[in-house]
């Protein structure tokens, strides 16, 4: 007896030492829900999004959507987000009916945001029956769509919802939240743009972004007209000219139908402002949805914006008013326009395998752009850049940054009057060590050297000193480098590892040895 009592704990510590074995999974995931219930009539088409909520990250996913084809035709997929783009070898399916979806991160990272990842475009067929058609949403089976994260964890905890079309002969008229539009302003004084809301069905909260142009406009205050749907208690003005965001929301968690004005916003006009029409634009935020919910917790995809506009004239004259750009330099003789104001919203070093987009600031009117271009190079909108209006706002994508070599690269944006602004940035390796940017100029408007990127007057760099911890990207400066010390701990494991395994062996040929001369 003793001998078996003696032989099942040499068994357990054999166990104990082994390295555990099992696929790779997590218990949480996303959660993939098709809006519901969006309205559209026969003949016409309609867009429905497939949006990504309590996402803990994740670089792919296989989807598989199914529809009735006698209500709606598929027309177009579109992935609007990209650093989660389709896969390169996406087809519509030539069944339809049922089409399949993958979503892959080129840079094999996890994506971690939320918000509309898919928008597909139906047509909703001339002869199709009225009422609600289902749009079904499952993971593919074959193979397994379950998304994986960066590791190879499959995450089985995430989720689908499915949503639907609603068909009607007469849909009522629009949701819509609107700017007012051509609102008088004279230079140097203030005007004031409402926002009202119509054809109200009842809703608890909703998010919206004004974009507007900083060279004409400053804001100057938000007020919220009805006390049943106030600011968010977050609430504050924007420090990025150009862009306001404005969250409302009923502090009940009640829903509210009342309609007319819902916001003013009040701004100043700058004394040198540029005379005619400015566009006040206004759009649901990526909140990461800021369309209105009731407080069912439905969500009204349906709900339309409409943008106004300020129409300033002369009347305040030039009375000094803003230090930037001339927004109208005159028929000088064709003289350049000075350099506007720019700057990296997130830094200007940006570290391979992130995934992050980089996003660069420009004061200046953004029915002037033009073109942009990396290192003398003309880059292409939509694929490797996006540009936006508040001010201007150009974003060069991650898995374009990724096809630029490590070192220092120059980004020029370009405008219709002949202006440009030039910034320098900084492609990163992984923990990589800090050098010295190249002998450049940076003595213009919108320094692109931010003080954590050492620029030291003395012509060193005080960031590769010891125990300084290695500057903007750089590991901290220890005895060993972390790599090193995995390899040291994983020796040790195997010095005290190998020897017990050999004890052990040894131990049960003499209990079986002592066990068979017993008999």
């Amino acid at each position: 007896m003793k001998r078996v009592a003696t032989l099942a704990i040499v068994l357990v510590f054999l166990f104990a030492l082994a390295p555990a074995v099992a696929p790779a999974s997590a218990s949480s995931g996303p959660t993939f829900t098709v809006s519901s219930n969006i309205t559209a009539m026969p003949g016409t088409t309609v867009t429905v999004p497939i949006m990504v909520t309590n996402n803990p990250g994740f670089t792919a996913a296989g989807l598989l959507v199914e529809y009735n084809s006698s209500v709606l035709e598929l027309t177009s997929v579109t992935a609007p987000i990209a650093a989660m783009p389709l896969n390169p070898e996406f087809r519509l399916t030539t069944n339809q009916g049922v089409q399949w979806i993958h979503l892959v991160q080129q840079n094999l990272t996890n994506w971690s945001g939320t918000g509309t990842v898919i928008n597909m475009t139906f047509n909703v067929r001339a002869g199709a029956a009225l009422g609600i058609s289902g749009i079904y949403l499952s993971f593919t089976t074959s193979p397994n769509g379950d998304p994986v994260n960066a590791a190879g964890d499959t995450l089985w905890g995430a989720t689908t919802a499915s949503g639907s079309v609603n068909v009607v002969a007469n849909p009522a008229a629009a949701f819509t939240f609107t700017a007012a539009s051509n609102v008088s302003a004279t230079r140097g004084n203030t005007v004031t743009v409402p926002v009202t809301v119509s054809n109200n069905p009842g809703f608890t909260s909703v998010a919206f972004d004004v974009d507007y142009n900083s060279s004409v406009l400053e804001i100057r205050s938000v007020t919220a007209r009805n006390t049943a749907m106030p600011l968010s208690s977050q609430f504050a003005l924007t420090t990025t000219p150009g862009r306001q965001r404005i969250h409302l929301i009923n502090t009940n968690l009640a829903d509210w139908g009342g309609g007319g004005a819902l916001v003013d916003i009040t701004f100043n006009v700058r004394s040198n402002a540029s005379t005619g029409v400015s566009a006040v634009t206004l759009s649901f935020a990526d909140f990461p949805f800021g369309e209105p919910a009731n407080a069912a917790g439905h969500v009204f995809m349906d709900a339309r914006t409409a943008s106004g506009s300020v129409n300033v004239s002369g009347g305040g004259g030039d009375q000094g008013g803003w230090d930037g750009w001339d927004p109208d330099p005159g028929s000088g003789g064709g003289a350049t326009p000075q350099e506007p104001n720019h700057w990296f919203t997130e830094g200007n070093a940006w570290t391979q395998g992130s995934g992050q987009n980089l996003e660069l600031f420009i004061e200046k009117g953004f029915h002037l752009f033009s073109s942009v271009s990396v290192n003398g190079d003309t880059i292409f909108r939509n694929s490797q850049y996006q540009a936006r209006a508040g001010s201007t706002i150009v974003t060069l994508f991650a898995n374009y940054l990724e096809t630029l070599s490590t070192g220092w690269h120059t980004v020029t944006v370009r405008f219709t009057d002949n202006a440009t602004a030039t910034a320098y940035f900084r492609i990163l390796e992984n923990w990589s060590s800090w050098e010295p940017p190249p002998d450049i100029d940076d003595g213009f408007i919108g320094n692109p050297y931010p003080d954590d990127l050492d620029q030291s007057t003395d012509g060193t760099d005080d960031t590769s000193k010891p125990g300084t911890g290695g500057g903007f990207g750089r590991p901290p400066q220890t005895g060993l480098p972390d790599i090193s010390l995995l390899a040291l701990a994983a020796c040790m494991s195997l010095i005290v590892t190998v020897p017990a395994c050999l004890f052990a062996v040894r131990r049960i040929r003499m209990l079986l040895k002592s066990s068979k001369h017993s008999k």
